[in-house]
């Protein structure tokens, strides 16, 4: 018997009975308790309909999630992460290694993430993004003051650093608009924080005067609250996996067999899985190819008939290894198809050979009825939410 965990999914229904739940209970508080509970909007905030489908509450994310302990343990350590980039980073590597990898609240996507220690000796993290030209824009700092033992959070829109400018992460003094630090700068003024260029093009933030920074990074990294892609509900399906599904004698009554349309990826796959940033909102299914290769695959349905296939997966039963096939360019049009042990298919452009046995075909019904389905001896499972 098969004992690999099954796939975890999202179920937006079950998160629309509690957010239903909770103003059922407020409708029976006293009007009093109601008044006092108002102000409280910072709880409210992290309570509402935080968790659609592909949403992380606030205090979940890869940011919240990190606490003061944990980043002093990252400094501590004599052995640096492979996955932590030291003191400095540019714009060109926050675009490949950190944007849009982190599992970050809907208000947060796409922002990159660094730890510090100031000159001071406060820790903290922060969240920033790269704008036009040379701007850098810091969206969320958060300081543990030693001295206090409070938090200090700032956030806004007004935290933007132009070339050569700096920032104190202790006192928020700065370059950047609406400072309190206007000409000369006081004389214990000391910033944490450089943004620069050298050579043209290459904008990079930097820790400064005694400050230091350890960014997360890598495609492949797990950082708190991030799924790395090898664990993610595509990337953890094994071969073995794969094969009880197919051997069952009783199939599980969320799998649908050779053939799911368009409209049921939009409500029973689209945005179910809990997948790694890179590959959020797609469709998945696992196979078994006519030549007898099993294997997975995650697709998304574009504009009108094309089924774009985003990564394929054969575990070659021949030579023992997994052929991976990925790119923006496996792009089917309508009555499109393809051969997933040879990837050879309507895609290519080219004359089709003699042998070709496609696994695989778009096509539609009834108009706009467009569907993926298994030919030729091949057969499909997907796996879907059916709630």
């Amino acid at each position: 018997m098969n004992k690999e965990p099954k796939i975890h999914m999202i179920n937006p229904k079950t998160i629309q009975l509690l957010s239903i739940g909770k103003e059922t209970l407020l409708l029976v508080l006293p009007i009093t308790a109601i008044l006092l509970a108002a102000p409280a909007t910072g709880q409210a905030q992290k309570a509402e309909s935080v968790k659609a489908p592909d949403q992380i509450v606030l205090a979940g994310d890869a940011l919240d999630k990190v606490s003061e302990a944990y980043i002093k343990g990252l400094f501590d350590a004599q052995d640096r992460d492979e996955t932590l980039v030291k003191d400095r980073l540019s714009r060109d590597e926050y675009n490949s290694k950190q944007k849009h990898r982190f599992e970050l609240h809907e208000s947060r996507k796409g922002l990159g993430m660094a730890y510090f220690r100031t000159n001071e000796g406060n820790y903290g993290k922060l969240l920033y993004t790269w704008g036009i030209g040379p701007k850098l824009h810091l969206k969320e700092i958060v300081v543990f003051d030693s001295r206090s033992g409070k938090t200090i959070v700032r956030t806004g829109r007004d935290i933007v650093l132009q070339k050569a400018g700096h920032y104190d992460l202790d006192t928020g003094l700065g370059t950047h608009p609406n400072c309190p630090l206007k000409g000369k700068p006081p004389n214990d003024y000391r910033p944490d924080l450089h943004c620069t260029s050298i050579y043209g093009e290459d904008r990079h933030l930097t820790a400064v005067d005694g400050a230091s920074f350890l960014f997360p990074i890598s495609e492949n990294a797990k950082a708190p609250g991030q799924i790395a892609l090898a664990d993610d509900a595509f990337g953890k399906v094994s071969e073995a996996y794969i094969k009880g599904l197919f051997d069952g004698e009783d199939q599980d009554e969320k799998l649908v067999k050779d053939r799911l349309s368009r409209d049921e990826y939009n409500s029973k796959q689209k945005h179910r899985f809990e997948l790694h940033e890179s590959r959020k909102g797609l469709g998945l299914a696992y196979f078994r190819t006519n030549q007898e290769n099993y294997g997975k695959l995650l697709y998304t349905w574009g504009v009108g008939s094309k089924l774009h296939l985003k990564e394929i997966v054969v575990f070659d039963s021949r030579s023992g290894k997994a052929v991976v096939r990925r790119g923006d360019d496996i792009v089917l049009q309508k009555a499109g198809h393809m051969d997933l042990d040879s990837g050879i298919g309507t895609h290519l452009g080219v004359r089709l050979p003699n042998d070709y046995h496609p696994d695989l075909h778009c096509g539609s019904v009834y108009g706009e009825d467009r569907h993926l389905k298994a030919t030729d001896g091949a057969s499909f499972l997907f796996p879907i939410d059916a709630d």
